[in-house]
């Protein structure tokens, strides 16, 4: 698990969040400005948690220690600076092909030959309808004879 999987975790937390909770324009947001919105959530965050480290900076600490390593040591710099572009730490997307033709023929025909089958037993079933429609209508005019 690591950095890109943990991101890719947050993502999807914060898109489906939005998409959930969020307001009209949140929830008709694009990807793009769901990222946008978590990116800038969380310099909130950690600029409000930053001030009220400074402020209290004098009481007994009552933060994890792994998130005060983080506010200690991250320069704020980093959330307002430009990121250097030949740093990237993905790789670009590489697309691959599809399936071959031969195998997409082969999955074509084995639907066709599953719905072969199923269409054997719908007929099955809607032949076993027809009848208990008939069967009811008649019982219903024999119903109604009776009463008149």
């Amino acid at each position: 698990f690591g950095a890109g999987a943990f991101m890719e975790a947050l993502c999807r937390i914060a898109f489906s969040y939005l998409g959930a909770y969020g307001n009209t324009q949140q929830q008709c947001s694009s990807g793009l400005a769901r990222a946008v919105w978590l990116i800038t959530y969380l310099r909130c965050v950690f600029v409000h948690l930053r001030r009220s480290r400074e402020r209290h900076a004098d009481e007994a600490p009552q933060v994890h220690k792994p998130l005060r390593e983080v506010l200690q040591h991250t320069v704020v710099e980093l959330w307002s600076s430009d990121p250097d572009p030949s740093k990237y730490t993905l790789p670009p997307t590489i697309m691959r092909p599809g399936l071959p033709e031969h195998a997409v023929s082969e999955w074509v025909r084995g639907r066709k030959r599953e719905n072969k089958g199923l269409d054997n037993d719908l007929s099955g079933i809607k032949t076993l309808a027809n009848f208990v429609g008939r069967r009811r209508r008649s019982v219903n005019k024999a119903a109604t004879v009776a009463a008149l």
